[in-house]
């Protein structure tokens, strides 16, 4: 099917017609405003959109731009918001642009729910894809410097589409991580947190990360003082008391903590957060990485 130019077509149909429509900004601005009744825009939907749109990950999927026979938008406002906001003056992209809808037919649509990271994953094969959807974005989160922001916020979004990437660009990193997500899971840890920490890590230090994880998950002939029996018991006391809660947060920064003392082969009789909590000053930058 021929690509037909957004600026030339003809909104208003009395039947219903549909062509392949290369879109720019401008168009999705000129179109946003044939609206008569829409939902609120869905603002971290819409957000996320516009990250992968920018970062050229954007994939034609089908998913049409509708409007009714009047040639009123009746649904493509979230995604059609998303690209008027780029400032951009060739970028095009391409979508299926249906016409000649009743206007009724608005009140059936977007009832489905939306695949998560971990649903896309377990698509694609990925065994254990929400735990591994979860440690990816925290990791990269972390790598980016955005734990202390609010990561579902427009440029700091780590989106469903780029975790999905990331997994197909890092098979091995990802083989890794789940190898020790038992592990993780009986130590105590949140996939998130546990994963998060393995994958930050990386490759180059998977000798160590085995041995670490290892020792804490067996805790066998540990001396007083040992960095993971400390962690241990924190978390230990975590499944006891769920008034001694910890977030995710917590936990990778008490993972970092004990991996550091564990490589510099120093003692740690407790674990406490910093004086005031965490934040970007005082969380705890990994030994080797």
């Amino acid at each position: 099917m021929d690509i037909k130019d957004g600026a030339a077509l003809r909104l208003k149909s009395r039947t219903t017609e549909y062509d392949m429509v290369a879109v720019t900004p401008a168009i999705a601005e000129k179109w946003l405003g044939t609206q008569v009744r829409n939902r609120n825009v869905q603002e971290h939907s819409m957000m996320t959109y516009r990250s992968d749109m920018i970062a050229g990950r954007w994939e034609f999927a089908g998913d049409p731009i509708r409007f009714d026979r009047e040639g009123h938008l009746i649904d493509g406002q979230n995604r059609l918001t998303a690209l008027a906001g780029i400032e951009n003056d060739v970028l095009a992209l391409t979508f299926l642009v249906i016409r000649g809808l009743d206007p009724e037919s608005q009140m059936v649509m977007d009832q489905g729910a939306r695949r998560t990271a971990g649903q896309q994953l377990g698509l694609k094969g990925i065994a254990s894809g929400s735990a591994v959807a979860a440690g990816a974005r925290l990791a990269l989160s972390w790598e980016r410097g955005l734990l202390f922001v609010n990561r579902w916020d427009g440029p700091n979004l780590v989106t469903n589409t780029e975790i999905t990437a990331w997994v197909d660009d890092n098979p091995e990193l990802v083989r890794m991580a789940t190898d020790r997500l038992t592990a993780v899971r009986q130590i105590g840890l949140r996939p998130s947190a546990g994963l998060g920490f393995v994958i930050r890590l990386g490759l180059d230090l998977r000798e160590e990360t085995q041995e670490f994880v290892n020792e804490m998950h067996e805790l066998s002939n540990l001396p007083a003082g040992s960095p993971t029996l400390a962690l241990a018991k924190r978390l230990a006391r975590v499944r006891q008391d769920n008034d001694l809660r910890l977030s995710e947060i917590d936990q990778l920064g008490f993972l970092v903590y004990t991996w550091n003392n564990w490589v510099r082969g120093k003692s740690a009789q407790r674990l406490q957060r910093p004086k005031g909590g965490w934040s970007a000053e005082n969380f705890p930058t990994p030994e080797g990485v």
